[in-house]
């Protein structure tokens, strides 16, 4: 005697499991553009700095001390948002630009 099996489920848990797979890849999707923006905004933010630390330069002789990085910033209209990043400037001496890094809090 054969064994007959009861297949009516089988459509709705391919479905489900179709709806599952493909909200899964969505969500790392989104996550991965949500990276890649904040890196690409990263990089704005670091050339807005050097344009303000040559400005700077050219405008008073010096580039800003350690100290006074982000008072200098706000003067020239660079924003130093520290929840989105993490700014890092060294100085060597005040006639050669700063080494200075932004990085993306993730």
């Amino acid at each position: 005697m054969k064994k007959r099996y009861n297949l009516e489920f089988l459509p709705r848990v391919l479905i489900i499991s179709m709806i599952a797979v493909v909200a899964i890849y969505a969500a790392f999707r989104i996550g991965s553009m949500n990276i890649v923006d904040l890196e690409q905004e990263a990089e704005i933010v670091y050339q807005r700095i050097e344009k303000a630390l040559i400005q700077s330069y050219a405008l008073e002789g010096s580039y800003p001390s350690e100290g006074e990085f982000e008072e200098k910033m706000g003067k020239y209209g660079v924003y130093l948002d520290v929840d989105k990043f993490i700014f890092s400037y060294h100085v060597f001496a005040s006639n050669i630009l700063p080494e200075f890094f932004v990085v993306p809090r993730i």
